[in-house]
């Protein structure tokens, strides 16, 4: 069952807003969905690092675009990792690709700056790329105002093979942050 910040479903259709996240509306369809992808400047925190280190996750594979991460007014997001962990608040085993298994999870890492004066709401999907319309519920997380904050979510593995983004949104319901990633057998 969940745990903290996390979903054992699958992947399911949309549903109503988050229970903690009043406002926050469910995702948008896949064909509402207009973001271009959030340039990425050369050298970023999340392209062309080593495998293994916690500001990326090296070379994905060809068919996967770096990640996209644009932020939200005063909400910028200094680092997005998916891996296999997370220990002492960072990121481990980055990875781009996760067995299928039922005690295996996909983690979602954020290292967050608000310099706003209110606490940001966020809601991490995990979304299929292949069946439009398969989505876990969304994830609840808060950015406190702070120079830097790291929060994350889960979700398990054990879902049909295939394509998936783990997708961030902000309360308004505008990508934040996005990366693809596969789940094989």
């Amino acid at each position: 069952g969940p745990q903290g910040a996390a979903a054992d479903v699958p992947g399911a259709a949309a549903v109503a807003p988050h229970p903690a996240m009043p406002g926050v509306p469910p995702p948008a369809p896949e064909s509402d969905i207009r973001v271009p992808p959030a340039p990425l400047p050369s050298g970023g925190p999340n392209e062309g690092s080593p495998p293994g280190s916690a500001a990326g996750t090296g070379s994905p594979p060809a068919s996967f675009p770096p990640y996209d991460v644009a932020g939200s007014g005063d909400l910028s997001i200094r680092r997005f990792v998916l891996c296999k962990d997370v220990k002492d608040r960072e990121p481990v085993e980055p990875a781009r690709s996760f067995r299928r298994s039922r005690d295996g999870r996909i983690w979602v890492f954020l290292d967050a700056a608000n310099a706003g004066s209110e606490t940001r709401k966020l809601a991490v999907s995990f979304e299929s790329s292949t069946r439009p319309g398969a989505r876990t519920p969304p994830l609840a997380l808060e950015i406190p105002p702070a120079p830097r904050h790291r929060t994350w979510a889960w979700a398990t593995a054990f879902r049909p093979p295939g394509a998936y983004d783990a997708v961030v949104r902000d309360e308004a319901g505008a990508i934040v942050a996005r990366g693809r990633f596969e789940v094989t057998d």
